[in-house]
């Protein structure tokens, strides 16, 4: 049986919207939900209309022709996704030994997609915070950048020129040329181990802000006491 090595599909929240315009740890999954079982209040706890919307886009996105009824099991935050995310494949029965690319077994395609629309369905991001970003998350993403990124890089070893002003991080943000520090970043290693490391680095300084900030219901200070 020929295997082969892929790298998760990172699904950027942030641009995910409500009308669909766009698209680790070694602990377990049961101790992540320990962990943030109380991070999101009950009373978002899905609607059709929102199971409906997602369902669809998920399906699209990991190419799921006839995609099954899932059971929601709880919000995730924005920042925890993609931890959340692989774990649960993981516990689906996709090996990825070194925590980063999944093994899949050839012609198993089909349900390494249908194992990812799964557990993005369990585990979702609230539907509040998928609105379509404005001003203010730009805003809040260049402080984000200023205030936690830049200094976590060059607390990881990783020296980041001076950033743009605030008027220019937003002139650039949905051009080609959008700021982000972590172009700076270099790693003389090459491979599976730059994935490995970089995710590891992404993981400690999160590029994108927190949803919870972008929207106004957290401060960075707020956040970085609640997660650190």
């Amino acid at each position: 049986m020929r295997e082969m090595r892929v790298r998760h599909s990172r699904a950027r929240i942030a641009v995910l919207t409500l009308t669909l315009s766009v698209a680790v740890s070694g602990c377990s999954l049961e101790n992540m939900e320990s962990e943030h079982k109380d991070a999101f209040g009950t009373e978002e706890i899905s609607s059709p209309e929102y199971d409906e919307s997602l369902s669809s886009m998920w399906a699209e996105f990991y190419g799921v022709s006839d995609p099954p009824e899932v059971e929601f099991v709880r919000f995730v935050a924005s920042e925890e996704f993609d931890a959340v995310q692989r774990r649960c494949v993981i516990e689906r029965g996709f090996a990825a030994p070194d925590g980063v690319n999944f093994e899949i077994p050839e012609g198993n395609e089909e349900n390494f997609g249908l194992a990812n629309y799964v557990c993005a369905m369990q585990y979702r991001v609230p539907k509040r915070l998928l609105g379509e970003w404005g001003r203010g998350q730009v805003e809040a993403q260049y402080r984000w950048t200023v205030e936690f990124v830049i200094p976590c890089l060059e607390e990881q070893g990783f020296p980041i020129l001076p950033p743009p002003t605030e008027a220019a991080f937003i002139d650039l943000w949905d051009t080609p040329k959008a700021y982000f520090p972590f172009a700076e970043v270099e790693l003389d290693i090459e491979g599976l181990e730059f994935n490995v490391v970089w995710e590891a680095l992404e993981q400690t300084c999160p590029q994108q802000v927190p949803l919870t900030i972008a929207w106004g219901e957290q401060t960075i200070d707020g956040w970085i006491e609640a997660n650190h």
